[in-house]
């Protein structure tokens, strides 16, 4: 009884897998034209080096700020920041520019927080419902001045 039913939905998965791919192909690609009016981020951000001038900025200082977020609001919200900041002279922690292949990402993370002057949250509720980013905020808060 059930060897039909079975032959006939194995028979039709190939094309309705193909026809889904498809479908979110097309979506990905009418898509990727969309902007909410910030500025374009390079596909991958150089890093920065310190900022020169009349500033002191301790060997423990490496960055003016971390920016804290949710990978989800990375690509709308977080990689134009970083553009943005970086372009006016600002140096920002950022996963993207820091992190590479091989990495411990607590390490690199604890290393940046103790690094920068300030922190930057990007709070959503994706940033809520995940645990990076809660460390991440946790470990800022923790090195606050008036804590």
């Amino acid at each position: 009884m059930t060897r039909g039913p079975a032959e006939e939905w194995n028979r039709q998965l190939a094309e309705t897998v193909r026809a889904r791919l498809e479908q979110r192909h097309s979506k990905l690609e009418h898509d990727r034209g969309l902007s909410l009016g910030y500025p374009s981020a390079p596909e991958k951000p150089k890093p920065i080096p310190p900022p020169t001038g009349p500033r002191e900025v301790s060997a423990m200082q490496e960055y003016d700020l971390f920016l804290s977020h949710a990978s989800e609001d990375k690509e709308s919200i977080v990689r134009p920041l970083y553009a943005a900041l970086t372009a006016a002279g600002v140096s920002v922690w950022f996963d993207e520019a820091v992190l590479e292949l091989g990495d411990s990402l607590r390490k690199k993370i604890d290393e940046g927080l103790a690094k920068c002057r300030y922190g930057v949250v990007i709070l959503s509720p994706r940033f809520l419902n995940k645990h990076w980013p809660r460390r991440e905020l946790d470990g800022l808060v923790r090195s606050s001045p008036d804590n």
